[in-house]
């Protein structure tokens, strides 16, 4: 194992760590502008930075456990409910591992694998809760968190993108 694969398997999980604490962090200091009776947005920072890490190293199959134990984390955590996230992250991970075997590793397609990987997770999250009993309308939900949820996170992808597609340079370096 080269000194940059070693390098990589210490990086990553500590930076997803930190997205992970990113997540709550931001929802707790913009809860008044982020959650209201109409508005719901859901901070995933955590989620670009899986989707852009699978993007970059996508020969890396090791990703999916620190995927696992950041996904049982994000759930003890956040949710109190062991299981979505832990088989959720592990998911976007595979995808987007199968993704980028066919396209280009560009800001315009990882924003899209983002999107698409953000409405799949989002609408697993909608699934599950109304399994669950504790589930809204379909409209509500893409209206007030699907929706307001998109909006947010790309502007934050835009701004993230640069210096996070930086940071994984600068460790496969």
């Amino acid at each position: 194992m080269t000194i940059a694969a070693k390098r990589l398997r210490w990086f990553i999980p500590i930076i997803w760590t930190v997205l992970f604490l990113l997540d709550g962090t931001i929802s707790l200091l913009f809860q008044k502008w982020l959650y209201h009776d109409f508005l719901n947005i859901s901070s995933q920072v955590l989620l670009m930075g899986v989707v852009s890490t699978s993007f970059h190293f996508d020969t890396e199959r090791w990703l999916i456990w620190p995927a696992f134990v950041i996904g049982i984390f994000y759930d003890c955590f956040y949710l109190g409910i062991v299981g979505y996230y832990t088989f959720l992250l592990p998911m976007v991970v595979m995808i987007v591992r199968w993704i980028a075997d066919y396209l280009p590793d560009s800001m315009l397609f990882q924003a899209v694998t983002y999107i698409l990987m953000l409405i799949i997770l989002e609408f697993a999250l909608f699934i599950l809760n109304s399994f669950f009993g504790d589930g809204i309308g379909f409209f509500t939900f893409v209206s007030t968190d699907l929706g307001p949820t998109l909006a947010a996170n790309v502007i934050v992808f835009l701004l993230i993108y640069y210096p996070y597609k930086q940071l994984m340079k600068a460790i496969s370096n």
